[in-house]
């Protein structure tokens, strides 16, 4: 989890991809985010944290289908 950071716009996940880093984002579920971040940055998502295992204060989610992900480049 240390390597892990809690970001809130997609500059903040490329730079967490960027530099080695897992980025954790609240996604609104539209399908044209993983291709951008894809695109930009070659990184995809790579799971959906469970119930608890994030706290809403590193990171709320907004909005009723909005679920937080794990993401991060492959290597």
């Amino acid at each position: 989890m240390e390597n892990t950071i809690a970001c809130t716009t997609l500059e903040e996940v490329g730079a967490a991809l960027e530099s080695g880093q897992f980025a954790l984002y609240a996604w609104d579920r539209n399908p044209e985010l993983e291709v951008i971040i894809k695109d930009r940055w070659k990184g995809t998502t790579r799971c959906i944290p469970f119930d608890g295992q994030f706290t809403d204060t590193l990171l709320p989610v907004i909005g009723p289908n909005c679920t937080r992900v794990i993401i991060a480049r492959s290597f």
